[in-house]
């Protein structure tokens, strides 16, 4: 089973982002919340202690579902918390993941996740460092690309989904 997993859309992480970077990755990822809610998939927001809850414009979203919410001391999501023991119960097997920083929290979140056994999928679109010179974004799409299923920018809902679906 496929788990949507949010991680660090707190508005402190998301100053450095402009307007314009800040509106795509929130339209993007409210399309996927969307989609995962009408298909009952487990959603998990992974909050940095200190830096306040999920933005409202995502907030507003998964309210409308079953969420739980992990607050971490670390950049990676697992460490000090219960994600694992909460994927486990729910017999999830991928994540989907979007966030902030893709090059630091997703990442190493991620990078634990792939470790468990856990599947990979992100896309562009879904994640974004708020550093963005070009040698963080190489850096971080390289990983994802040799490590995870990563869906270039442009990608529809539809199009991530349907990859997903088992093949017959």
């Amino acid at each position: 089973m496929l788990a949507l997993v949010i991680i660090d859309m707190q508005a402190g992480f998301l100053r450095r982002l402009s307007e314009e970077e800040l509106a795509a990755l929130v339209d993007a990822q409210v399309a996927v919340i969307r989609h995962c809610v009408a298909q009952k998939y487990p959603i998990v927001l992974v909050e940095t202690h200190g830096e306040g809850s999920t933005i409202p414009q995502l907030y507003r979203e998964v309210m409308q579902t079953n969420f739980v919410t992990i607050t971490k001391h670390d950049d990676d999501g697992f460490r000090g918390t219960e994600l694992r023991r909460i994927l486990q119960s729910l017999a999830v097997d991928a994540l989907l993941l979007m966030g902030v920083n893709a090059n630091a929290c997703v990442k190493e979140t991620a990078i634990t996740a792939k470790d468990l056994g856990f599947r990979i999928i992100t896309a562009e679109d879904l994640i974004k460092d708020c550093c963005a010179c070009c040698i963080h974004t190489d850096k971080f799409r390289v990983w994802y690309q040799d490590n995870a299923t990563l869906f270039p920018p442009d990608t529809s809902v539809d199009e991530i989904f349907s990859s997903l679906a088992p093949s017959h």
